[in-house]
């Protein structure tokens, strides 16, 4: 039952079980998805299920728990049985709020339509991000490490038996030991590897609390405060609440003294959603934070899509695996004012990205295809100077 999977086993699984009760797969069991149908893999669950209560019973668990990849039973027959990966899906616009790092927390909106698309031409043209999935073609691919986030070998075979393989640049294994990883035939877990775990990091955390109303957004540099007043400590929950409370306090009261004593309420207000937002995504018992596990589903916190689409992988013959976001996966982002629910802005305030590398570095060697991970990092700051990624 959902109760004894995140409640019985509370400690190792309170991260899981937190983040399962505010995601889209809340009122899916457990079982559903981690055991599914038939008596096989009922029999395995319950082997597997003795072994995890007796570690806990003795204290002898990994903290963090690690993602069971090579355990998981295959999408087809987990996944599959509620979401039809045959079907084609048409362009879905997708609206993120975004409040700078400035005094008056500039409310922004990033819209953009991903190009979900189908893998089956008898349901739509085989195009879009659901190409990967294994319909008509097979994306097969070896990964160096546990977590599936090296992948300096994939091999694609099209509907027509024809086959490509792309091999990485940057990989500084040979091929003998890119021979002997194990193959991966990609599915829905690849890049959906987190549907009911997800921690959302607090940039992106902050923006919704912000949006929402939660946390007032026109307090001076509320953004910019509450996402660093989460970063002071990872290792005692009831520590960090103090060293949240004291540092957003401190800093209104030394530097907006007025404010500081006018509005109380609703700095009081903004240390109380920083709490409820670190407890959502820190767990000092587990060792888990934002940064524990990759997901996959994009690209701008963790490398997503660029694991294989990093202009790096290439075939014998000098073809590079697409990474055109733009033209494959959605459209050219847009950046402008924050709208209602499906509110299309014709025109951008400005260039979609607020930041621009300057021109003169572009022609330094690796400048010019800086990812979207590089400087989104999930449990940081975005970077926005050099020392950010070069040490002095």
């Amino acid at each position: 039952s959902v109760y004894f999977c995140g409640q019985v086993c509370h400690v190792p699984m309170q991260p899981e079980f937190t983040a399962y009760q505010d995601s889209a797969h809340a009122r899916v069991p457990c079982v559903a998805c981690h055991v599914g149908e038939g008596a096989g893999w009922y029999v395995r669950s319950k082997l597997s299920g003795a072994r995890q209560v007796l570690a806990v019973i003795t204290n002898n668990y990994q903290r963090p728990i690690p993602t069971p990849i090579e355990h998981l039973r295959p999408a087809r027959e987990t996944c599959e049985q509620c979401h039809w990966p045959q079907k084609f899906f048409g362009a879905k616009l997708l609206q993120l709020p975004h409040y700078r790092y400035n005094e008056t927390n500039d409310a922004e909106q990033i819209s953009l339509t991903l190009k979900t698309g189908g893998g089956s031409p008898a349901h739509g043209k085989s195009q879009g991000i659901h190409w990967h999935m294994v319909v008509n073609n097979t994306v097969t691919f070896a990964a160096a490490d546990h977590k599936l986030q090296i992948i300096p070998w994939v091999k694609v075979k099209h509907a027509d038996g024809s086959e490509v393989v792309y091999k990485s640049t940057k990989t500084k294994l040979s091929p003998s030991e890119i021979e002997k990883l194990p193959r991966h035939t990609m599915d829905c877990m690849d890049c959906h590897n987190r549907p009911a775990h997800s921690f959302p990091p607090p940039d992106a955390a902050v923006d919704q609390a912000l949006l929402r109303g939660r946390i007032a957004s026109d307090l001076p540099y509320i953004k910019k405060i509450a996402v660093e007043s989460v970063f002071k400590e990872r290792k005692d929950s009831e520590m960090a609440h103090d060293l949240i409370k004291k540092y957003i306090n401190d800093y209104y009261q030394k530097n907006y003294p007025d404010i500081f004593q006018k509005r109380k309420t609703d700095i009081d207000n903004a240390v109380k959603v920083m709490i409820e937002i670190f407890d959502r995504g820190v767990f000092p018992k587990m060792n888990v934070d934002w940064e524990t596990y990759p997901m996959n589903i994009g690209h701008r916190y963790w490398a997503g899509c660029f694991r294989c689409h990093d202009g790096k992988h290439v075939t014998e013959s000098g073809k590079v695996l697409p990474h055109d976001c733009n033209g494959t996966c959605h459209s050219k982002p847009e950046r402008g004012r924050v709208m209602a629910l499906g509110g299309v802005d014709p025109e951008a305030m400005d260039d979609w990205h607020p930041w621009r590398m300057p021109k003169e570095h572009l022609d330094i060697d690796g400048h010019d295809m800086v990812m979207c991970n590089q400087c989104h990092k999930a449990g940081q700051r975005p970077s926005r100077e050099c020392k950010d990624c070069h040490e002095k």
